[in-house]
């Protein structure tokens, strides 16, 4: 039995709730938002916004949920030993500039900070299992939280940088440390 592909009106109704979502939170926060306000942005009636989603946060878990699965899919089959992180992140700030609309307004202060750390979670936690002890936690809780301080700005910065360059700095940071990235800029 094959999964069937909605047909054409209701991909094209999906996309514009979508994008009615996305253009209000660039302008506030999810909790502000009323399916009304997402009717009226994306100029279709309640009843059909019903028809595919429960509510606002329903719609945006939908639209997050897909990037997610994206990025889950690219780590897929990327041996698990810490000396291939950096290709962990360069897939997934690959995949963060190939949604750059989607990932501007997900990582900005109207997004949702949750989804960014769950994002660094699922790179990390292909790792972790050679870190122990005490300090693995503190290390594991700095890496999620710095790669995600070094994402939202260098999203919100317009993402000028190649992801590449920005997966290979966060992957000099994390393995040589704030040293190492004080070297290499003196050259």
């Amino acid at each position: 039995m094959s999964m069937k592909r909605p047909d054409r009106r209701v991909r094209y109704t999906r996309q514009v709730l979508r994008t009615a979502l996305l253009d209000l939170m660039r302008e506030q926060p999810i909790e502000k938002i009323t399916v009304r306000a997402v009717c009226e942005r994306a100029e279709v009636g309640r009843a059909t916004f019903y028809a595919h989603y429960r509510d606002a946060y329903d719609l945006l878990e939908q639209i997050e949920n897909e990037l997610f699965d994206q990025i889950k899919a690219l780590l897929r089959g990327i041996p698990t030993a810490s000396d291939q992180m950096r290709e962990t992140l360069t897939r997934i700030f690959g995949c963060i500039a190939e949604n750059a609309d989607l990932c501007a307004v997900l990582f900005s202060e109207n997004g949702d900070r949750k989804f960014l750390e769950n994002v660094m979670n699922v790179a990390y936690e292909q790792f972790i299992s050679e870190w122990t002890g005490t300090p693995a936690d503190y290390l594991y809780a700095f890496a999620v939280n710095g790669s995600m301080g070094v994402i939202q700005t260098w999203v919100k910065g317009g993402m000028k940088e190649p992801a590449r360059t920005i997966a290979e700095l966060v992957w000099t940071i994390h393995r040589d440390g704030f040293r190492g990235i004080v070297k290499e800029m003196r050259g």
